[in-house]
């Protein structure tokens, strides 16, 4: 059920190879469509998840620059960690960006929106961490959260889920990939060394396949029956617990 496709059968690939060969592109550009979301919050804290259901809103209290390096330049701090706002999450894909650009030389382009736009609030999914992360339904419990999750973008009137740069052209008839990243309060479940927050969610690439079987058909429409959605990526704030 979680796996995917071969790359070559994905309905977008297929969409948008159609496209690229008329266009004659070399390069490759990729729009991700990243969402931060938020749970209910725990009151009292749940001790089997970390965390409590809502980012963290402030910095670890470290100091974020050491000092000066040889050279006259900041020597950052690399056990700083900022409040999980818009800039985190932000800066998080501008490095995404830059590694795929690098290891590709050149070959391949990110395009990214982070969404809720800066200085409004997390999307909010109906439920608890434990309610998706409960391990005696792992695969539906994330499937869900993908559900959800995009449920409560849709009700963001500023989304275009199939036009990221709002142009009112379908991105995959400009010959672009669009993906798909929830990033969502919390750990992850792989990094839960001490095995003492079990419901913690898994990082996991979700595929059409999935969603078939959990919901009964492979992909989410949106946005008022113009978007379709097949597969995301599900995320943590943090992969550091243990």
């Amino acid at each position: 059920r979680f796996r995917s496709l071969k790359p070559e059968n994905h309905p977008l690939i297929q969409k948008i190879s159609k496209i690229s060969k008329k266009k004659g592109k070399d390069q490759i550009i990729i729009r991700v469509l990243a969402l931060r979301v938020e749970f209910q919050e725990e009151i009292p804290d749940d001790p089997m998840t970390t965390g409590t259901g809502i980012f963290q809103s402030s910095s670890n209290g470290e100091n974020p620059i050491h000092g000066l390096d040889c050279n006259g330049r900041p020597y950052y701090n690399p056990f700083y960690d900022p409040p999980h706002g818009w800039v985190y999450f932000n800066n998080q894909m501008m490095a995404l960006a830059s590694y795929v650009y690098a290891a590709t030389y050149g070959k391949v382009r990110l395009e990214w929106i982070v969404k809720p736009d800066s200085g409004l609030p997390p999307y909010r999914v109906p439920h608890k961490i434990a309610y998706y992360g409960d391990t005696s339904q792992m695969e539906l419990g994330l499937v869900t959260l993908l559900r959800d999750a995009f449920r409560a973008a849709d009700n963001d009137p500023t989304v275009n889920f199939e036009d990221l740069d709002n142009n009112g052209i379908k991105d995959y008839l400009e010959g672009i990939w669009v993906r798909y990243i929830i990033f969502h309060a919390g750990s992850a479940w792989q990094t839960d060394m001490a095995m003492n927050t079990p419901y913690d969610l898994a990082a996991v690439t979700i595929p059409p396949g999935a969603l078939e079987y959990y919901l009964g058909r492979g992909y989410l429409v949106l946005n008022e029956g113009r978007d379709t959605v097949y597969d995301a990526c599900i995320l943590p704030e943090t992969m550091s617990q243990d």
